[in-house]
């Protein structure tokens, strides 16, 4: 029973990872935290309490096996900066309007309305244009892929160029 329950321990504490990573340019900076299936964007700095995050983020969730996050963010110096999604559950957290969505498919849609619908009110077919350039080599500077997967992350944004910088944790 013993062996069960320290097995059972070490397994939460390896589970229950936190992550950090930072995505900069032109002076611009968008925290990401990972906490479990969960990852929190925000705009700005944030990682401690001289630092704090702000109130307004935004929320990407999958639920783990057979699934996954994946989406472009664009980091403009105009003050506001987006994520595109392209796989997982995004969804903004309050109201300020430094970091916002652009919703590709269905699924994303907070009201799960139809197809038209939701290019009229969030610009998919945009999108999806933009997105398109990216994977037949037409590369913005200010974007880059984001993955739940952080090898892969890194891999295609090698592949890609992107001027973005990430600075991920050390292992």
């Amino acid at each position: 029973m013993k062996k069960h329950l320290m097995i059972f321990i070490v397994i939460s504490l390896i589970g229950c990872k936190e992550n950090i990573i930072y995505y900069e340019y032109e002076n611009v900076t968008i925290t990401r935290i990972n906490k479990d299936n969960n990852i929190y964007f925000y705009y700005g700095k944030c990682n401690n309490p001289k630092s704090p995050c702000r109130k307004s983020y935004i929320k990407a969730k999958y639920s783990g096996f057979n699934s996954g996050m994946e989406g472009y963010l664009k980091i403009n110096n105009t003050g506001i900066s987006e994520i595109a999604s392209v796989g997982g559950y995004f969804e903004k957290i309050d109201e300020e309007d430094n970091l916002k969505i652009k919703l590709t498919s269905r699924k994303n849609s907070p009201d799960h309305t139809n197809e038209p619908e939701i290019a009229a009110l969030y610009g998919k077919h945009y999108i999806f244009r933009w997105i398109d350039s990216i994977a037949h080599g037409y590369y913005f500077d200010n974007v880059i892929y984001l993955s739940d997967g952080i090898p892969h992350e890194k891999k295609k944004n090698l592949e890609l160029g992107t001027h973005v910088k990430a600075i991920y944790p050390e292992n």
